[in-house]
């Protein structure tokens, strides 16, 4: 497969998605800011390659704001690093993604940049686990 970001045909399937990337004509390749994990109720797996990733995005309200999977994080500076936990079902049950994701200047993406600098969302509320692994397993 190929990497680049706005060819659908490059996305990786879904059980070796462990940066949960997106691939097609809304995406565009962001720094990732650390190594990825994954965690289910009985295995972690930690993965060693990173260094970019391919996100869909939009710009909207005056911010860069990064999509990955389906939750929308807004880049409120450049650099500011980007906390990514989120679960997503694999043929192997349900894994915990864990990693970063790095903001670029607004600027170099979007047109309206009117609102970066204003406020910082730590994004800490869109945190997602396995729950009671315990429980789950019994």
């Amino acid at each position: 497969r190929g990497t680049r970001c706005d060819n659908k045909f490059n996305a990786p399937d879904r059980d070796n998605n462990y940066a949960i990337e997106a691939f097609g004509s809304q995406s565009k390749c962001f720094k990732q800011g650390d190594k990825w994990e994954q965690k289910s109720c009985t295995m972690i797996k930690q993965w060693t390659r990173y260094g970019s990733g391919c996100y869909d995005y939009e710009c909207k309200a005056g911010l860069l704001n990064i999509i990955v999977r389906d939750v929308t994080f807004s880049c409120h500076n450049q650099h500011q690093k980007i906390p990514i936990e989120l679960v997503m079902s694999s043929s192997s049950g349900s894994w915990l993604h864990t990693g970063s994701v790095v903001c670029p200047a607004c600027r170099d993406i979007c047109s309206d940049c009117s609102r970066e600098g204003r406020a910082l969302d730590n994004h800490y509320d869109k945190r997602e686990n396995l729950g009671d692994c315990l429980r789950e397993q019994e």
